[in-house]
């Protein structure tokens, strides 16, 4: 602004306007940046890979974890983090062990990350011959499907047929 005054000035030159309108695409930008900012953490953002490879690691240590599926962590700002995650385990466990277990790792993260987790369980299947040949051909027929990454969840009620 004060070159464009300048130019008026000394040389009878005026730029202003065209010294205005950049100015108005700057502000509008900059508005423009702030709202998707903004929406982007209403709406929710990628969580950090690091963070994410780091609590599944944490949460597969503990005992009995067969598996870790379903993380969603969900950032309402710094420090305030809450999330869920599912965990199988065998389906021989009672709940009697499951409780304590999905607690311990619950307080586990919360202390090592901060953040508050609800921890949900799919059973395992003991291995038996039956339930390794269904899974064995569900596998074949998956494999078909290049943008399948994972199944889990799997669980056979052989007295049910599902």
């Amino acid at each position: 602004t004060l070159v464009s005054a300048g130019l008026v000035f000394f040389f009878n030159f005026d730029i202003q306007g065209y010294v205005g309108a950049v100015i108005s695409v700057l502000i509008l930008k900059a508005a423009y940046d702030i709202l998707r900012e903004m929406y982007n953490h209403l709406l929710g953002i990628r969580a950090d890979d690091n963070l994410i490879r780091n609590i599944k690691e944490t949460i597969a240590q503990h005992p009995n974890v067969g598996g870790v599926y379903d993380l969603v962590l969900n950032s309402y700002g710094p420090g305030e983090t809450i999330g869920s995650v599912h965990i199988s385990v065998p389906d021989t466990m009672t709940m009697a062990e499951v409780h304590p277990l999905t607690k311990g790792i619950a307080v586990h993260l919360y202390k090592k990350f901060g953040i508050n987790m609800t921890v949900g369980v799919y059973a395992e299947n003991q291995p038996s011959v039956e339930v390794l040949e269904i899974r064995k051909a569900l596998d074949q027929v998956i494999s078909l499907y290049t943008h399948v990454v994972q199944v889990h969840a799997f669980y056979v009620q052989e007295e049910k047929k599902v």
